[in-house]
């Protein structure tokens, strides 16, 4: 199954800035690119959960929390941060 990748206006203004910020910004497009693969392949079997129905996924150089919105089968990308 496939599932839909969002990303919230904040998660999306915080990879602005890491990408704009990185030394290596081909290394943080292909974090969120895995980012989206990885969720849209795998949903909930993705990452390791955290409260309620926050999970969080690595990608080095990237983290981030999402969610899974059973509504519309949309993985829901909260926030996302260097690591």
């Amino acid at each position: 199954m496939s599932f839909r990748v969002v990303w919230e206006t904040q998660a999306e203004n915080q990879l602005a800035n890491l990408w704009m910020a990185a030394a290596d910004r081909d290394a943080v497009t292909s974090s969120a690119n895995e980012i989206d693969e990885i969720l849209a392949n795998q949903g909930m079997m993705a990452g390791e959960s955290r409260s309620d129905a926050v999970r969080i996924l690595f990608c080095l150089p990237l983290g981030c929390y999402f969610q899974f919105r059973e509504v519309d089968q949309t993985m829901l990308v909260a926030k996302v941060w260097g690591c």
